[in-house]
């Protein structure tokens, strides 16, 4: 089989083309091109630049992959754009709304047998108390990144009689570095000395659902091989089953990290916002603008907790144990206070959207290090 990779070079879809090119010939596209690491890593792949928002440049790269493969049987589009703030970007449109639109459209004319999209667990609102999220929850969040992937899927779905379609709503994806903006800034926050250290917003039940990337990569070659018992248009959840809540992580984390007091310091959103505020006029001076953004207080003790039956049961796909979040908590803090260095590069690198796949100190490229 082979596959083209959208956004290939980015966090996430460098790991899947990864996983995807241990079983089939893959196809690498991106708007950059990939670091030497990630190619010295799979030197097989075809790889082709085209920014997915220019339809001719798009229809170019499909005609030079369907050259060099003959047939293109599966397209992973993984490529996005996103940024934590409220404020509508032009980019959502091109990118996501008509990028998506033109990855379908060169998709279908190359005879491809299925689309796999990647969406985000961002599309849904917050359960009521006692609920969880599923495959069948409604996609109506109001952020703009959540609106402009929710668009997409209505998009997929009803055009799925003519290219069938995957659409994974993922979660909080996570590396042994971290590279997650909001779990960087727990990070950040949770692991200084201090009274400020133990602060939470609320009661500390503020939660969503995490994945270990290597997990995600797995899911996205299953989504693959279950292609022909899906049905013209399925949605699966790439995230842990439950949740991660606040109190438990900041207590967990505060332990490993060497902390005696771990015992949390629960304070009103309102000083909350006070107190982020305050650091976001502190950045204007340094620079260095907190990761956190006002809007995500309103998610405060408004659990997201997941449950991923169905996609497990489909896909015969569950999350590997070790790689949980609390499971991966040792290694991550082992990396945070012995390398800070280079925890700081990767994690500022990926919370401005460059990202760059490369070797950890004493891997060997025949061992890809996720």
């Amino acid at each position: 089989m082979t596959v083209l990779v959208t956004g290939a070079s980015g966090l996430l879809g460098s790991a899947v083309a990864l996983e995807l090119a241990r079983h089939m010939r893959v196809a690498h596209l991106d708007w950059r091109p990939g670091s030497a690491d990630q190619r010295q890593a799979a030197p097989e792949v075809l790889r082709v630049e085209a920014d997915i928002g220019d339809p001719e440049a798009l229809s170019r790269a499909f005609k030079r992959i369907q050259a060099a493969f003959g047939q293109l049987d599966f397209v992973v589009h993984l490529a996005a754009f996103y940024h934590f703030g409220i404020d509508e970007r032009p980019e959502y449109d091109r990118i996501n709304r008509e990028g998506t639109r033109n990855v379908w459209a060169c998709a279908q004319e190359a005879g491809v047998r299925r689309l796999i999209f990647a969406s985000s667990l961002a599309v849904m609102k917050p359960p009521t108390p006692g609920v969880c999220l599923n495959e069948s929850t409604p996609s109506n969040a109001p952020m703009p990144y959540a609106r402009s992937k929710a668009d997409s899927e209505v998009f997929l779905k009803e055009r799925a009689e003519v290219l069938p379609a995957t659409i994974v709503r993922i979660g909080g994806i996570f590396t042994d570095w971290c590279e997650l903006p909001p779990l960087y800034g727990l990070f950040r926050r949770w692991t200084k000395r201090g009274t400020m250290a133990r602060c939470i917003p609320g009661k500390g039940t503020s939660s969503i659902p995490y994945l270990h990337r290597r997990d995600l990569a797995r899911l996205f070659l299953r989504t693959i091989e279950c292609h022909e018992d899906c049905a013209g248009c399925e949605t699966f959840l790439g995230c842990q089953d439950g949740d991660v809540a606040h109190h438990a992580l900041m207590a967990k984390l505060r332990e490993i990290a060497g902390f005696t007091r771990n015992a949390p310091i629960h304070i009103p959103v309102w000083m909350a916002r006070i107190g982020l505020r305050l650091e976001h006029l502190l950045g204007r001076v340094t620079g260095r603008h907190p990761v956190e953004q006002p809007w995500m207080l309103d998610y405060v003790d408004r659990p997201m907790p997941a449950d991923t039956s169905q996609t497990r049961a489909k896909l015969k796909w569950a999350p590997s144990p070790e790689l949980g979040l609390m499971e991966r908590l040792p290694v991550m803090v082992r990396h945070f206070q012995e390398e800070r260095e280079l925890w700081e590069e990767r994690n500022r690198r990926r919370n401005a959207a460059k990202y760059e796949f490369y070797f950890e100190l004493g891997e060997m490229p025949t061992k890809v290090p996720w």
